[in-house]
């Protein structure tokens, strides 16, 4: 494959983060933004969407921050030449000296990894490891429906580094629990519990990969081309709240999403009472919190729904309620 550009005189060291949805990919690399990473150490980020708008690249946006974006799919199916292109936009800006390449919740981790050993993509970035993120409060639930648990497995197996979110909803025992379980699957890498213990990125930049070993490329040619992905089950909406929306109605009808048939859900939204105060809502399997937006811009205002029955003509039926009080509908 060819290059668009000469390739950098040595690979920049790439991290992967992956982690099922709603795990908390953005959350981590939003603190790790928020210190300044792409300022310290020169920092660049290429962020993989799965729905149709990229709701996460708004949510770490900054003015100096060397961002690509990938969206409307995995990226564990995207071509070679798409995600150099991303790669070689950023590298070629002369400011990156590393790279976090965050997929989407339902990406492939095998064929993540192989994609980076493309010789092009090799040419230019040096994969350090994989960090996989695993949401220890639904893991410490038996109820979930939505989730696959063979790709939630394959993205622990595959990674070097463990986080585990969410350990402060949980109690003590409960996270022990956790800790057992994603153990059992990969005791070689290395644990950390979020939020209290998250790691310094630069740790994880210069250290090498937390178990000593380096994912090589899964041996396969061509690169999982014919293997059915979990993603291929799942179905995404995307949404437009082009008015402010009633919160009480908002709040019921996140309570009535039914966790095995959407999954995971984020966007931003106005609320009536607070005409210029933007909110980010997310729900995941169940829960959903609804926090305000500081962006220096006002984002657009879309929303994505994720999961593996997506019904998306009801969907937007029961959203368009949510700008209508109910002592106001017609019976």
């Amino acid at each position: 494959m060819k290059t668009s550009s000469a390739s950098p005189t040595a690979p920049v060291p790439l991290l992967l983060l992956t982690g099922f949805l709603g795990s908390g990919k953005t959350t981590l690399l939003r603190h790790w933004l928020n210190g300044g990473l792409h300022r310290t150490c020169g920092l660049g980020v290429v962020m993989n969407d799965f729905g149709p708008v990229s709701v996460d690249s708004l949510l770490v946006a900054q003015a100096d921050l060397p961002v690509e974006t990938m969206g409307s799919g995995c990226i564990c199916c995207a071509d070679e030449q798409t995600l150099e292109a991303a790669i070689v936009r950023l590298t070629d800006a002369g400011t990156v000296r590393a790279l976090v390449v965050e997929t989407s919740g339902l990406a492939d981790p095998a064929a993540t990894i192989e994609l980076l050993h493309d010789p092009a993509l090799a040419a230019r970035v040096r994969l350090q490891g994989v960090i996989t993120i695993v949401d220890a409060e639904a893991t410490a639930r038996t109820d979930l429906d939505g989730v696959d648990a063979s790709l939630w497995r394959a993205q622990i197996r595959f990674a070097n580094w463990l986080l585990l979110s969410k350990c402060d909803r949980l109690q003590p025992e409960e996270v022990a629990r956790v800790e057992v379980t994603v153990g059992r699957l990969n005791p070689h890498a290395r644990l950390y519990r979020l939020p209290e213990g998250t790691p310094e990125p630069a740790v994880l930049l210069n250290a090498g990969a937390g178990n000593g070993k380096i994912p090589p490329a899964p041996p396969s040619a061509p690169r999982r081309r014919g293997v059915r992905h979990a993603h291929q089950a799942y179905q995404t909406c995307g949404f437009q709240f082009t008015r402010a929306a009633d919160r009480s109605a908002l709040e019921r009808f996140f309570h009535r999403l039914d966790a095995s048939q959407i999954v995971r859900a984020k966007g931003f939204v106005r609320l009536r009472g607070s005409p210029r105060q933007w909110f980010a809502f997310h729900y995941v399997l169940g829960r959903h919190a609804l926090e305000p937006y500081h962006g220096s811009e006002p984002p657009n205002p879309v929303s994505v729904f994720i999961g593996p029955r997506v019904d998306a003509d009801r969907l937007v039926r029961r959203l368009e309620r949510v700008f209508t009080p109910r002592q106001h509908r017609h019976r």
